[in-house]
Parts: C-alpha cells; sequence; structure tokens
C-alpha cells in the first residue's frame, strides 16, 4: 500500500496513526500528483479523497490516477463541495474572527517521530518526480 500527500505534515500524523494502529504494510510518499505516473507502478485500489478538487485542473489529476490504475482496478473519488464544508467554513471564520491561537504548533520537520525525510528522487528516466524518500513503518517487535 501507497500513501501520497503533498503535505509532509499529513503524512507524518498518517505514520503515526497507523504505526498506534499497529499497521505495517504501509509505504509513505511525498508527490504531486500530476506527476506520479513516472513512478511506473499500478494500482488495484487507488483511493483519492479530498484531492481532485483542489487542482487546477482536476481532470488531468483524475487521468494522471487513472492511468495507474489496473485493468479492473476500483477507484474511489471524493470531492467536497461548498455546501458540505460550509460547516467547515463557519467553524473557521469563528476561531480567526475570536483571534484564537493553536495551543501548540506542529510541524513535520519538528516531529521527530517521522521517518519521512526530505530526500530528492527520480524517476526510472531520471526526471525529478518531486518525491521525498518513502518509508515503510518499521513491523513492531513482538515478543
Amino acid at each position: 500500500m501507497l500513501a501520497v500527500d503533498l503535505s509532509l505534515t499529513s503524512l507524518c500524523f498518517a505514520q503515526r496513526q497507523t504505526r498506534a494502529l499497529g499497521l505495517t504494510n504501509i509505504d509513505y510518499a511525498q508527490a504531486d500528483i500530476l506527476r506520479l505516473p513516472s513512478i511506473g507502478r499500478m494500482f488495484d485500489m487507488i483511493d483519492a479523497t479530498g484531492v481532485l478538487h483542489h487542482l487546477a485542473d482536476p481532470f488531468a489529476g483524475w487521468r494522471a490516477l487513472l492511468s495507474m490504475l489496473r485493468p479492473g482496478g476500483l477507484m474511489s473519488l471524493g470531492l467536497y463541495s461548498e455546501i458540505a464544508r460550509r460547516d467547515i467554513v463557519y467553524t473557521r471564520d469563528f476561531i480567526a474572527e475570536r483571534g484564537y491561537r493553536p495551543l501548540r504548533r506542529t510541524s513535520a520537520v519538528a516531529d521527530r517521530s517521522c521517518s519521512i525525510t526530505p530526500t530528492a528522487r527520480r524517476s526510472k528516466t531520471g526526471q525529478d518526480v518531486g518525491f521525498l524518500q518513502h518509508q515503510r513503518v518499521p513491523r513492531p517487535l513482538i515478543p
């Protein structure tokens, strides 16, 4: 399984959560979705929730993902509408109007539990694909 996100902070959060659940079969990579096909991998299942509608050309992102889906594979897409995000927008405005600050600022760079490191990665053709080094979550030691 490969988990991809543009945000290193989100990837580190996902890595912490999967470690806490004892999941060990997940690789992580930071990448631009439009450049993903250059990694040369195919998938039986692709889930892109909350991604495509953020792109300047959502159909380009969909085509990039589709090119990596094996024949007979399954793709699940989740697109957020203004109505679906209404409560989130209201809550953010409420917080901003009152000047509330986070109790603690988190950063993937300062997250010592995150093993995803900012190392450039190139595709088989040598083209920079905008990846950070992907890492497998270490298997927990079971006595």
